[in-house]
Formats: C-alpha cells, sequence, structure tokens
C-alpha cells in the first residue's frame, strides 16, 4: 500500500504537488497536525490528521470535519513529533510505500529530524522518500537501482560515520569499492548518465538527494 504524509512544513509550488497527485495512486492519506493547513491549501482530503492538533487553522479544522476526517489527538507532551506519530500511523495502516510532504522549511532541527526519520524507515523495509520542490531524498541500506533518473544530479551523503566499498554504475563520477565518510563533501553532485543506474555498497546508511540541477 502506498501512503502519503503531509506534515507542516513549507509547501510553495502548488502545481509541482498537484502534479505529484496526478502522478500517484494514495491507498492512505494522513496529515501531522498542521500539516491539515497544507491539505486544505493543496485541496486534498486526508483520511486522517493525527497529532497534539495545536497547530491546525480553525477554518481547516472546521472544514475537515464536515468532511468527516478522522481526527486523532494526542498529548502536547510527547516524545515523538506529530510527523513520526503520522508515519507509525501510516504503517499501522499497512503503507509499505511512503511519500513524504511538507516535511521540510524554515525549521532546520525538523528537517533533520526527519530526515532520520528516513533512515528509521529503511531499517523496517519501508520504501520511503521526503519529496519538496527542490529535492527528493531516500535513505538505503544497500544497494539500489536507479530507473529513468538520467540527467538528474544525484548526491550521496553518509548518515553513518562511514559508508564502505561504494561502487557506482552509469554515473560521471564514478566509484569504484571506494569509501565515503561523514563531514567530506565527495558524494556532493554526481550526476546520472545511464537509463539504468546503480548504487552498491557493503555497510552504513545512505542518504541520497534527487535534484533537477546543479
Amino acid at each position: 500500500m502506498k501512503g502519503l504524509l503531509i506534515a507542516n512544513g513549507e509547501i510553495g509550488d502548488k502545481e509541482f504537488y498537484s502534479n505529484l497527485m496526478d502522478k500517484e495512486d494514495f491507498d492512505y492519506i494522513t496529515c501531522a497536525d498542521g500539516g491539515a493547513n497544507n491539505a486544505y491549501k493543496l485541496k486534498i482530503k486526508p483520511d486522517s490528521i493525527v497529532g497534539d492538533l495545536d497547530s491546525i487553522n480553525e477554518k481547516v479544522r472546521a472544514y475537515f470535519t464536515g468532511e468527516k476526517v478522522d481526527f486523532i489527538k494526542y498529548p502536547a507532551q510527547k516524545n515523538e513529533t506529530d510527523t513520526e506519530i503520522a508515519l507509525s500511523h501510516l504503517i499501522e495502516n499497512g503503507c509499505n510505500r511512503i511519500i513524504m510532504i511538507g516535511c521540510s522549511g524554515k525549521r532546520i532541527d525538523h528537517t533533520m529530524a526527519n530526515i532520520h526519520l528516513l533512515y528509521e524507515l529503511a531499517k523496517k523495509n519501508i520504501d520511503a522518500i521526503m519529496v519538496d520542490e527542490y529535492n527528493s531524498m531516500e535513505v538505503i541500506l544497500n544497494e539500489k537501482s536507479l530507473t529513468g533518473k538520467k540527467g538528474c544530479t544525484v548526491s550521496l551523503v553518509p548518515l553513518s560515520e562511514s559508508v564502505k566499498k561504494i561502487t557506482l554504475h552509469g554515473f560521471y563520477y564514478q566509484l569504484n569499492n571506494q569509501d565515503l565518510y561523514m563531514g567530506s563533501s565527495r558524494g556532493i553532485s554526481n550526476v546520472v548518465t545511464d537509463d539504468k543506474a546503480k548504487i552498491e555498497f557493503e555497510q552504513g546508511v545512505l542518504l541520497l538527494v534527487y535534484s533537477e540541477g546543479d
């Protein structure tokens, strides 16, 4: 099942997200608290809205209440962010593929936390990607085949101290059984040169950041 998570980060280009909705067929959509404001802005009706529900515009709350959307309230003082709670809710509802929007923006702490949530999802074998108008991000723990990414700029960012014995196929800058280290910028701004590219490595945690340009 494919799920969509809408969080409370920045949503700018409505057309970008409209095109995303046209391309994807979601089985379940949930908002992390104030993500409901973004859903309303994008004219997306979620199946549920979860969190402490302190960031929802009252007009938005009234609208989705009228639309019979399920509100699931959690205490304000909790150990998880609303985004983490929403991800758990998607998994509990059978989603094993998740797209996350509204998860980046001015709050760098939330953005970084959401990137680390991608790592937790990868450990659970959940296929998850975090998307905004400029980039998409995913965490991989082993090999990854890239199809239809020719011409795309891809940065490889270690989230572990090192990523061991990386081999790249179909990239402009090649690596052959070489290591990348946290704190080094060596993996930034590579380019996919083949319709079918591949990343292989033996050990570590790797964040892939895709963008359409430099």
